[in-house]
């Protein structure tokens, strides 16, 4: 025999059943383990707040997840990846070809902040890197941002460079001002321009956002040619430490010198760690009789092995696409490298 609906002892029985699913529907839904004291990403964090005087507020690691789009795939939601690249006289007549194969490097290597090396000391340099970016940006996007150093204090005039940071503004946000780090113009001739970004990263449900920090020095050494010595200037690198205390440190550039080299001894001392190990990374002028088209490992990425590590450390070899190592050089005659680092 059918229920009545409008029996009121049936009307009872439905309303105490809707009452235990609505329920049982709201504790599924819960999250489970979550920061519930996330920064708001539309509010500013005690990071974001940190002038160049203050430490910097350190948040807790992320421990590696399992993605649910690769099964048995584990990977990092709370790092960052680098490019460091000698360009090659940014600034003193390269032409658009040049400069388009420059941008196309960087936007195809994933890299959300590239730090260049060799932009040239004169207001040529700067406006090169404002050609670049707005190559990068294409039709009035936001999409790349960029700010060049003033020149290094280098004593003698062909030594003095310009250096350039570029950032994606989605990825990473530049904390106060950037700067060359003045308290190591004695020690070395062209002395590291040094910039802090602040970043965000997910839970991989997305349902809290944190913010940490790093702070980058980007460097040209002097060349280890016989007349000139970059080892001096690299043990001096090791002081980078005690200058910036509070900052997730990470140096990086066209080092002119093998990881392997005993002068980065006082670094690896100072708790810092080569992305690379004996990678080459300049051109050479023609191909070996074995074919090999690169020379020597000039180019690294130091990080504090304590507070970062190194997921991913690659080269880029742009020059592939070029019929020959000549023209390959003309844009620059070392390969980028590109590092993806994460906190610990």
């Amino acid at each position: 025999m059918t229920k009545d609906l409008k029996d009121p002892f049936f009307s009872l029985l439905q309303m105490k059943a809707l009452c235990l699913a609505l329920l049982f529907f709201s504790a599924c839904q819960a999250p489970s383990g979550e920061n519930s004291t996330a920064p708001n990403p539309t509010q500013p964090s005690q990071t974001l707040g940190v002038s160049q005087n203050q430490s910097v507020v350190k948040t807790a690691p992320l421990e590696e997840e399992k993605s649910s789009q690769s099964p048995g795939h584990r990977v990092r939601l709370n790092d960052i990846t680098i490019m460091s690249w000698n360009v090659l006289n940014l600034g003193d007549g390269k032409d658009a070809d040049e400069m388009a194969v420059i941008a196309k490097t960087i936007r195809e290597s994933g890299a959300e902040l590239v730090a260049l090396q060799e932009v040239v000391g004169t207001t040529k340099g700067a406006l090169a890197v404002n050609r670049l970016l707005a190559i990068l940006n294409g039709d009035n996007t936001l999409t790349w941002e960029a700010r060049t150093s003033p020149p290094t204090n280098a004593n003698v005039a062909g030594e003095i460079e310009r250096y350039a940071f570029l950032w994606k503004p989605a990825s990473v946000t530049p904390i106060g001002n950037f700067a060359l780090a003045d308290a190591l113009d004695a020690a070395i001739s062209r002395e590291p321009y040094v910039g802090t970004f602040v970043y965000k990263w997910l839970t991989e449900s997305a349902k809290a956002t944190y913010y940490d920090t790093f702070t980058v020095a980007t460097l040209h050494t002097l060349p280890d040619n016989g007349k000139k010595d970059p080892r001096p200037e690299v043990r001096a690198l090791a002081k980078m430490e005690r200058l910036y205390p509070s900052a997730h440190l990470i140096v990086c550039g066209d080092v002119n010198l093998s990881d392997a080299d005993g002068a980065w001894q006082p670094m690896r001392e100072a708790g810092f760690m080569p992305a690379f190990k004996g990678q080459p990374t300049t051109l050479k002028m023609k191909p070996s009789q074995t074919g090999q088209l690169l020379a020597n490992p000039k180019d690294n990425l130091w990080y504090e092995k304590a507070e970062l590590g190194v997921e991913s450390a690659r080269i880029v070899p742009f020059h592939e696409a070029f019929p020959s190592l000549e023209l390959a050089r003309r844009v620059s005659d070392h390969v980028p490298i590109v590092v993806e680092v994460f906190r610990r």
